[in-house]
């Protein structure tokens, strides 16, 4: 019973990466919306720059959402933080439902990006904190599957519903979450423990069941008084910790340049300037399906592989995916005669990508954030890594349709397929396994291989 009590108090928060995932989802069919007079609140046609900055600004906020909790984060709590969050989103889709002006919804997708960074990056220290070693995977991993809920919805519903309407929606689900996990939601154990054991206690029989938790919760305060004994720039001269740094840094640095930011924004518009023979609104709504598939056989999978061995076959794959795409466009460039008889590819070469992103890249990278640092320092640095990760998901997604320009697609899909190849050599020579260790023997362990004398 108290198993099926913490999936379902887990998996209430993970619905925010729904909501998270609708924003990010929002850019692909509503851009070709507003790029039309027809159901555009606007009532004229948005510019190519309006276009770049509709689609990157939300990431931006993002980024500041995710600094914002660096600083507020173990002040508030991490349900209550979550919250905020739900606000944000709910009150930036009021205000993009009824928008008259291009700058009203340019406030919106910015301040709907904030309650976005808020969430994703209160998740991982959430799922880190609230799960057990044994099942910290699959939870940790379940992200994804809300994610591509969320895309999914947005595929078809921004392709098919009004723009009303999808708002609508969007508002209402928004408002769904923020009630439910302000009226159910419960707070983190490892968060508690700092103000009061007894409460730390309660939480812990109520998510686990009733037994003996002394040395659990031994445990919990000693990971925090160990970590309060040193200032942050103390803990910073730790190996462990920067260790721990090039980990988090390396693996969204490779996640970025292996173009993830780029195929979910544009991923309608490279469908179409592809020419496959499929309408252009109805591959994001495939891709989408594809995924949520993949993400919920990942998630049941996901604790009986190593996380290096699942996310150096995800680099891999996407690696080699987009060779044969970057081929296709190239001999689209070149006016090649027979283009049309392999119309086909460029949607398999998308599927392919999103499987192999499924499998280690979406999800793997956020179990990670949430099991390498100390308690202490991890509201602040798990934060500023996601700020970082959104702030060159904002960095692609802007320059995209110039880079383009000045590249070509087959250009920039052979040099993100080389970026992935050199990600899987990161992942296997300086990753380190994290696999059915609890949070405590993750940091015994990296203070024992990195700080300790050399002999």
């Amino acid at each position: 019973m108290a198993t099926q009590y913490s999936y379902c108090v887990i998996f209430l928060a993970t619905f925010g990466a729904f909501l998270a995932a609708t924003v990010v989802g929002w850019s692909s069919p509503m851009m070709e919306k507003l790029k039309e007079l027809d159901d555009n609140p606007l009532e004229r046609k948005i510019t190519s720059s309006e276009s770049s900055w509709l689609s990157s600004l939300a990431i931006l906020g993002s980024s500041v959402g995710c600094i914002t909790v660096s600083m507020l984060g173990n002040k508030f709590g991490r349900k209550t933080v979550l919250i905020s969050g739900g606000v944000a989103v709910l009150i930036s889709y009021l205000t993009m439902t009824w928008t008259k002006t291009v700058y009203q919804l340019l406030i919106g997708r910015l301040f709907t990006g904030f309650g976005v960074g808020v969430i994703f990056s209160t998740l991982p220290i959430y799922f880190g904190e609230m799960a057990e070693a044994k099942n910290r995977g699959i939870i940790s991993t379940s992200i994804v599957i809300f994610m591509n809920g969320g895309m999914i919805y947005s595929s078809i519903a921004g392709a098919y519903f009004s723009y009303l309407w999808f708002h609508l929606t969007l508002v209402a689900f928004s408002a769904i979450y923020t009630i439910l996990l302000f009226i159910y939601g419960t707070e983190t154990p490892y968060y508690m423990i700092r103000s009061d054991r007894s409460k730390a206690e309660r939480i812990l029989m109520k998510l686990r069941g009733y037994g003996q938790y002394d040395e659990t919760l031994d445990q919990m305060e000693e990971s925090l008084h160990t970590a309060s004994k040193v200032s942050f720039m103390e803990i910073l001269n730790s190996k462990s910790t920067i260790k721990t740094l090039i980990i988090g840094i390396g693996g969204i640095t490779f996640a970025q340049l292996t173009g993830t930011s780029i195929m979910v924004a544009y991923t309608q518009t490279i469908l179409k300037d592809a020419g496959v023979s499929i309408a252009p609104e109805d591959g994001p709504i495939i891709l989408s399906i594809i995924q949520f598939v993949t993400s919920i056989i990942v998630c049941v999978v996901a604790d009986k592989f190593p996380r290096k061995f699942l996310l150096a076959i995800s680099h891999a794959g996407i690696s080699f995916s987009q060779i044969p795409l970057g081929v296709y466009f190239n001999l689209k460039n070149s006016n090649y005669e027979g283009i049309e008889k392999i119309s086909w590819l460029p949607l398999i070469c998308m599927i392919i990508y999103a499987v192999m992103y499924c499998i280690g890249v979406g999800p793997i990278l956020m179990t990670f954030l949430g099991e390498l640092f100390a308690p202490k320092v991890k509201n602040a640095v798990v934060s500023w890594l996601i700020a970082y990760n959104l702030l060159g998901n904002f960095l692609m997604t802007f320059l995209y349709n110039d880079l383009e320009s000045a590249m070509g697609k087959d250009y920039l899909l052979w040099i993100s397929s080389a970026c992935g190849f050199v990600a899987v050599v990161f992942v296997m020579l300086v990753m380190v396994e994290t696999k059915g260790k609890t949070l405590q023997e993750i940091q015994d362990e990296l203070n024992h291989r990195y700080n300790s004398p050399a002999k």
